[in-house]
């Protein structure tokens, strides 16, 4: 045990001290070692790039930093609203192959949708007649979800990735934005 802890700290030694150090040039000379053999420093790292530091994330709030390129980039990716209604959610949409069995597809596809309608036919319409009555329109969409939404247990349907709920105060419905290529 203790003759491989020497030969380790030799060997470390080795390779930690082979080369010269000329005071006044700072440059390494090749030291020969046992057995004629030139040992080089290595050679000196490739210099850095200039790399372009990475773009901020978006903040969490849903505001923006006011970084030019970031404001581009999302008027870059053009949103259009759609009114939320059943078909909307995520859920359903994989029984839309043709390979499956119609006789199973069927029921469960309209359990989903009817699942939906009452959701955006039946509940948020009159949680919203019921917060209207007592405090007023809601005037942003925060203000929709917070307290129409959350506060009655209305659970929304899953969107796809890419997509979210927004309230249009202006037409007072739910609507969900999504990308426009989609």
């Amino acid at each position: 045990m203790r003759w491989a802890a020497v030969c380790l700290i030799a060997v470390t030694v080795l390779v930690a001290g082979c080369a010269d150090q000329s005071a006044d040039t700072g440059k390494t000379e090749p030291v020969k070692a046992t057995g004629g053999v030139q040992l080089l420093p290595p050679p000196p790292p490739p210099p850095a790039l200039p790399d372009k530091p990475p773009p901020l994330p978006y903040p969490r709030g849903g505001g923006s930093w006011e970084d030019p390129q970031m404001v581009r980039e999302r008027e870059a990716q053009k949103k259009e609203l759609v009114k939320a209604e059943a078909g909307v959610g995520v859920k359903g949409r994989r029984l839309d192959d043709p390979k499956l069995v119609q006789m199973i597809v069927v029921p469960a596809k309209t359990l989903f949708a009817v699942r939906e309608r009452l959701i955006f036919e039946v509940q948020v319409p009159q949680a919203l007649q019921l917060y209207v009555a007592s405090s007023g329109k809601p005037k942003t969409s925060r203000e929709f979800m917070e307290n129409v939404i959350v506060r009655n247990g209305i659970e929304l349907p899953e969107l796809p990735p890419g997509q979210r709920y927004v309230y249009d105060p202006q037409k007072e419905e739910l609507m969900v934005e999504k990308p426009a290529n989609q």
